[in-house]
């Protein structure tokens, strides 16, 4: 699978990420594993994921994408081969008009993350806020 380089990054990933929303749910956990396990054979090293995923279905462990993740990257002793994104700082199912956007809130979702991956090493995380692009050469704060 051909990769690329992220920007300014040591990072190369491959062109074709694996999406894992209803993995450990919808989608079982060996299904999940089988699935991970073809796309690293294929020659995938990306994985998205968010902290969110799943998390509307009934009955679903929260964040159980990201653990089935790191249950698997547990498991196969791949973590240093892959890059694994996943999203943060959305708001609570049962507060879902309430923002999460602290400096607190996003490094509770980080570590959680990390736990999850059950890695300590950093992940590529975005948050689900709308954000303005920075021109170059221009601070994006206002």
């Amino acid at each position: 699978m051909n990769q690329v380089q992220i920007p300014n990054t040591e990072l190369r990933v491959s062109q074709i990420g694996l999406g894992s929303a209803l993995f450990g749910s919808a989608v079982s956990k060996d299904d999940a594993f089988r699935l991970m396990d073809r796309y690293a054979d294929l020659g995938g090293n990306m994985i998205d994921t968010a902290e969110v995923y799943a998390n509307w279905l009934p009955d679903v462990e929260t964040s159980v994408s990201e653990k089935t993740i790191g249950e698997w990257m547990k498991e196969r002793g791949n973590r240093n081969r892959l890059v694994v994104t996943t999203k943060g700082a959305h708001p609570r199912m049962d507060t879902m008009h309430i923002p999460r956007l602290s400096k607190a809130e996003i490094r509770e979702d980080l570590e959680g993350s990390l736990r999850g991956f059950r890695s300590k090493r950093s992940i590529c995380i975005g948050c689900t806020a709308t954000m303005r692009r920075a021109r170059p050469g221009k601070s994006s704060r206002r």
